[in-house]
């Protein structure tokens, strides 16, 4: 029977929380070490291979604390138009637990097809806003126009790899949005200023793995350099993270 329930712990054991990952492109290995290590998954796909991959593994047993079904912005073009249709039929025809990886790309290599992007996004949005689903959110170069959008609907958002500015945070916030931090942090201090300022109870860890090496193996190290720079203990900042989670896929 696949294995669909979040790691259990004793009280004494920290539970952390990858928000973020793209479980089809790990190692098998991986996955059963963060079994070991009570570390959590949010598994997001990006396509409907993703996603199919991504259910081998939960048949296999290995621990995914949500499957998540999306099209990646950055693979949005007119071509590829019958492809986003699957997905999107496949998200109105079945029961998903989230949507994800969706969003905005306004990079220089994407942004010809700014207008179509939008266009999806806003289709999946009112998926999520009608079926009460948790939306994981890519916005790379394009947090304003994100903001926007989110304006219009009423969601369970995550802003996924959060770089916005400190308004455009505010912004988020204000929108009752997760904002999520990566072991990135760990090797720049590009983000302690975004980290210290944002409210512990909006902040979700995720580790976009494999992006830039890095793993859902780094959680436990992330909730240490965040409770660093907020001056509290990480079991607070881990404890914190699981109620977030929580909250925001619909469970409390």
């Amino acid at each position: 029977m696949p294995n669909t329930q979040r790691v259990e712990e004793s009280n004494n054991v920290i539970k952390y929380y990858d928000c973020h990952c793209h479980v089809d492109l790990l190692k098998e290995s991986v996955l059963q070490e963060c079994r070991s290590l009570y570390i959590n998954i949010v598994a997001v796909s990006t396509d409907i291979k993703s996603y199919n991959r991504i259910s081998e593994l939960r048949a296999e047993g290995l621990v995914l604390a949500q499957q998540f079904l999306g099209y990646h912005p950055d693979s949005i073009t007119p071509d590829n138009l019958p492809y986003v249709k699957r997905v999107l039929d496949l998200v109105n025809e079945n029961k998903v637990e989230g949507l994800g990886e969706i969003g905005l790309d306004l990079s220089l290599d994407f942004s010809q097809y700014k207008d179509l992007q939008e266009k999806i996004f806003s289709q999946f949005l009112e998926i999520a806003e009608t079926k009460n689903l948790p939306v994981n959110i890519h916005s790379r170069k394009a947090q304003p126009h994100v903001l926007e959008i989110l304006k219009n609907y009423r969601i369970n958002p995550f802003l996924h790899w959060f770089c916005g500015s400190k308004k455009q945070l505010q912004e988020a916030i204000d929108l009752g949005c997760y904002i999520g931090f990566t072991p990135a942090c760990l090797k720049s201090n590009r983000y302690d200023k975004l980290i210290k300022i944002t409210p512990l109870e909006f902040i979700l860890t995720e580790s976009d793995a494999p992006v830039y090496g890095m793993s859902p193996k780094d959680m436990p190290m992330l909730i240490e350099r965040i409770a660093s720079l907020k001056g509290i203990p990480p079991r607070e900042v881990a404890d914190t993270v699981k109620t977030s989670y929580l909250k925001w896929i619909g469970e409390i």
